[in-house]
């Protein structure tokens, strides 16, 4: 289960869940569910259950002005969501099959100062070689 903000950074990795295992149970379980509890929300799709602290498009066919403005801008968050994991496996190749070892062995595969390191007492962020690598993203306006 992964965050992404608006610029398609990951901003929150959970891993250690498998597949199988619904999305919200996955969110649960993860250290950032008690702090989202208290002060956040996210964009989900129909996959997580709808909570105060999960935003979700409607369902239904027969909507409102309001709501039907709700759906198109839910929706226009969540396709930046699709789009960074489509960015994804074309940048690290890894993520493009099943990772066929063990978690500890993944460590290993991520060269170190490929992504970025956040130094949380400082709060600041030093950069990884990734961001030097790609170009900007189209514009969704074209």
């Amino acid at each position: 289960m992964a965050v992404v903000d608006h610029d398609y950074c990951f901003r929150y990795i959970h891993v250690g869940s498998y597949g199988h295992n619904a999305d919200g149970s996955v969110l649960q379980r993860s250290s950032l569910f008690p702090v989202l509890k208290e002060e956040g929300f996210l964009v989900g799709d129909d996959a997580f259950p709808l909570k105060p602290y999960l935003l979700k498009t409607y369902s239904s066919n027969n909507l409102s002005c309001k709501q039907d403005t709700s759906t198109y801008r839910l929706s226009r968050a969540r396709l930046i969501v699709e789009n960074a994991f489509g960015v994804l496996p074309y940048r690290f190749r890894v993520f493009g099959k099943p990772i066929q070892v063990k978690v500890t062995a993944t460590e290993i595969m991520v060269t170190p100062g490929t992504l970025d390191y956040e130094y949380i007492v400082r709060g600041c962020v030093k950069p990884g070689s990734w961001s030097a690598d790609i170009s900007e993203l189209p514009s969704l306006l074209r």
